[in-house]
C-alpha cells in the first residue's frame, strides 16, 4: 500500500483501489461563537483588572513594608545604643534582638565602621539572597550622609528591602546597622498565588455559566431554526418555544405569525389554484361542448345565434379571468399602468352598465346621480368630471357590480350612485347575503372569498384585491360596509377634474 497528499486530503492506493478520504472542517457554529466572545472578554478584562490591581497593591505593600523596616530600625539601633549605655553583654543583644529578627525573612548585621568587621551577625547560612553584598557595605560605611541620618533606606529592587542606619554613640556614629529583609517578597508573592487562585476559580466558574447560557442561547436558536424548516418543507404547526419575553422570544412570536401567515397564504393558494382551474376548465368545457354540437349540426339553425351568444359570454368570462391574473402580475411586479386624465364619470358609469346589461335578467340595477343641484331625474344627464384612469375606473365598477351580482339573490336591486360632494364619490349598493366582520376584515386579501357555498359560482378572490390597488394608485380609498342578510356597500372617491389637468 503506498500513501499519497495532495491539497490537504490524504488519497489511499491499493492496486487499482483509491479511496479519497475528505478533510475534516470545523464548523466555527454560533455555539462557539458566543463561548469564545464571552470567555475571551472575561479573560481579557479578569487580566486587566488584575494587573491594575497588581500596580495599586505592589506600591501599598512597598510602602507599608517600608514604614514597617524603618521604624524597625530606629528600634534596633535604639536597643544597641541602650544596651550599650547599660552594659549589656553581646549575647544578651544577640539574644534580644533575635527575638525579632527571624532568620528565614530577615537577616541582621552590624558593622564597625572604621574597620569595616561585622561585629554581629543574626542570618541564616542557606539563604544567600539575605547576605549582604560586600560592595554595598562598603559603600554603606563611606556615605557621608549617613553622619547626619539616623536611618535610610539604601536599597529595594522588589525582592530584598536592604535598610541601614547608624548607631550613635556619645552622639557621633560608631556602628552601622544593615537589615536585608525578604517580608516584602513574601507577602506579594503570597498576595500573588491568592489572586491566581481566584482568577482561577473566577475563570472556571464564568466557563461553566457562559457554557450554560451558550448552549441555552443555541438551543433556542436552533429550535427555531428547526420550526422554519419545518415551515419550509409544509409544516406550518411546528413547535416553537414562546417562554421568554427577550428578543428571542419576539423572535419566536414572529415565526410563530409568519407560519400561520403562511399557512392562511398556502391554503388560498391552493384554494385559487383549484378556483381558476375550474373556472378555466368549466367555460372551456361548456364551450367545446357547444362549437360539437353546432359542427355536428345536433343544434337548429334557429337556435344557433343562441348558443354561439353563450360561447361569447363563457369566452368573455375567460378573458377577464386572464385579465385579473395578468393585473395580478402586474401589480406584485411593479408594472400595473395608469393613464390619467379628465374623463366623465357620468358617462363611464352608464357604458359599464350597458356593456353588463345581459347579467341584469335576474337583478334590476337602479343608477342614480346626486349633483350638487340635487337629484336629477330619470333621463336627465348630468356630466360630473373627474381626474384619473377611465379603463382602470371600468374596470374597478365591473369588479364591484359583478361582485354585487353574485352575493344578491334574484330580484334584490342593485343600487350604483354617483354623489356630487367635496369629490365624486360612488357607491355600489346590493341588498344581498352581507358579510360578518371577520369576512369584512379578509374581504380585500388575495384569494379569499366570502362565502364560496352561497355565491352564483366559484370566483378567484382577487378582484376586490386589485380594486383597492386601482382605487389606492389614484390616491383615495375604499370603504366597505356590510350586515350579515341585509347587503353590502362599496364607497369611493374621486377627485375633480380641473383645468390644469387637461
Amino acid at each position: 500500500m503506498a500513501d499519497r497528499y495532495h491539497l490537504g486530503r490524504r488519497l489511499q492506493v491499493r492496486g487499482d483501489l483509491m479511496i479519497r478520504v475528505p478533510k475534516l472542517k470545523w464548523k466555527f457554529g454560533i455555539f462557539t461563537k458566543i463561548l469564545l466572545t464571552i470567555l475571551g472578554f472575561l479573560i481579557v478584562s479578569t487580566l486587566t483588572l488584575a494587573l491594575v490591581f497588581n500596580w495599586f497593591f505592589r506600591g501599598d505593600l512597598l510602602n507599608s513594608h517600608r514604614d514597617q523596616d524603618l521604624r524597625q530600625l530606629k528600634d534596633i539601633t535604639n536597643y544597641i545604643e541602650q544596651a550599650y549605655v547599660e552594659g549589656w553583654s553581646k549575647n544578651a543583644v544577640y539574644a534580644g534582638l533575635s527575638l525579632v529578627v527571624p532568620k528565614e525573612m530577615r537577616s541582621l548585621y552590624l558593622f564597625d565602621r572604621k574597620t569595616g568587621k561585622v561585629i554581629l551577625r543574626i542570618a541564616n547560612e542557606n539563604r544567600a539572597d539575605l547576605q549582604p553584598d560586600p560592595n554595598l557595605i562598603r559603600e554603606v560605611i563611606r556615605d557621608t550622609e549617613m553622619t547626619q541620618s539616623k536611618y535610610i533606606i539604601d536599597k529595594e529592587d522588589g525582592k530584598e528591602m536592604f535598610t541601614a542606619g547608624s548607631v550613635l554613640i556619645n552622639g557621633k556614629p560608631k556602628w552601622t546597622v544593615v537589615v536585608i529583609s525578604r517580608a516584602f517578597q513574601a507577602d506579594f508573592s503570597r498576595f500573588h498565588s491568592r489572586m491566581l487562585m481566584a482568577i482561577c476559580v473566577t475563570l472556571i466558574v464564568s466557563f461553566i455559566f457562559t457554557l450554560i447560557l451558550s448552549r441555552q442561547l443555541t438551543r433556542r436558536v436552533k429550535q427555531l431554526t428547526e420550526a422554519t424548516q419545518a415551515i419550509a418543507r409544509g409544516n406550518f404547526k411546528p413547535f416553537i418555544p414562546l417562554k421568554s419575553k427577550d428578543e428571542l422570544g419576539e423572535l419566536a412570536s414572529t415565526v410563530q405569525q409568519m407560519a400561520h401567515d403562511l399557512e392562511g397564504v398556502d391554503r388560498m393558494r391552493k384554494d385559487f389554484i383549484a378556483n381558476v382551474s375550474h373556472d378555466l376548465r368549466s367555460p372551456l368545457t361548456s364551450m367545446n361542448g357547444y362549437m360539437e354540437a353546432i359542427l355536428d349540426g345536433t343544434v337548429p339553425e334557429q337556435r344557433m345565434k343562441h348558443y354561439l351568444r353563450i360561447v361569447k359570454d363563457l369566452n368573455t368570462r375567460l378573458i377577464r379571468l386572464v385579465n385579473d391574473l395578468l393585473d395580478m402580475s402586474k401589480i406584485d411586479n411593479g408594472q400595473l399602468e395608469m393613464q390619467f386624465r379628465p374623463f366623465n364619470v357620468t358617462e363611464t358609469i352608464r357604458k359599464v352598465l350597458a356593456s353588463m346589461e345581459p347579467q341584469f335578467v335576474n337583478h334590476q340595477v337602479i343608477f342614480r346621480v346626486y349633483p350638487k343641484s340635487g337629484l336629477v331625474s330619470e333621463g336627465e344627464a348630468e356630466d360630473i368630471e373627474v381626474y384619473g384612469d377611465p379603463d382602470r375606473i371600468k374596470q374597478v365598477l365591473t369588479n364591484l357590480i359583478q361582485n354585487a351580482i353574485e352575493f344578491s339573490p334574484d330580484g334584490k336591486p342593485i343600487l350604483v350612485d354617483l354623489i356630487a360632494s367635496d369629490q365624486a364619490v360612488i357607491i355600489v349598493k346590493d341588498y344581498g347575503i352581507g358579510m360578518e366582520k371577520e369576512q369584512l376584515e379578509r374581504v380585500w386579501d388575495r384569494f379569499y372569498k366570502a362565502d364560496q357555498a352561497r355565491t352564483r359560482r366559484n370566483g378567484t378572490g382577487i378582484g376586490l384585491s386589485i380594486v383597492k390597488t386601482i382605487i389606492e394608485r389614484h390616491g383615495t380609498t375604499i370603504q366597505v360596509e356590510s350586515e350579515l342578510g341585509e347587503g353590502t356597500q362599496f364607497t369611493f372617491a374621486l377627485p375633480y377634474a380641473s383645468h390644469s389637468d387637461s
